[in-house]
């Protein structure tokens, strides 16, 4: 009979392990061991493990972020080199029409 169900297998998330024993957080581990109170943590307070610079710097998010603020800021410089040549050789604006 036609009527028969198709099975189709479900994905299931796998979780990604912790590194020695940390907790996960998103693509980050953080270790569960705390450090001693030095230089701006001491005076914020308490912290809760050491920070995985190196794992924050060599994610994709960040090289994301830091990809889109150097685009943003290459555009903004260009226009703002361009825009006074275009306006008097391209436009024939005088000089101090140009000046911004």
């Amino acid at each position: 009979m036609i009527n028969e169900a198709i099975s189709i297998p479900r994905k299931t998330k796998q979780k990604r392990p912790a590194l020695n024993g940390a907790r996960s957080h998103g693509d980050f581990a953080i270790s569960k061991q705390a450090s001693p109170p030095s230089g701006l943590a001491g005076i914020l307070g308490p912290t809760h493990g050491k920070i995985p610079w190196k794992q924050i710097f060599r994610s994709m998010k960040f090289r994301v972020i830091v990809w889109a603020n150097f685009g943003f800021d290459w555009g903004f410089y260009i226009v703002s080199l361009e825009l006074p040549f275009y306006l008097f050789h391209v436009l024939h604006l005088p000089i101090m029409k140009v000046n911004l």
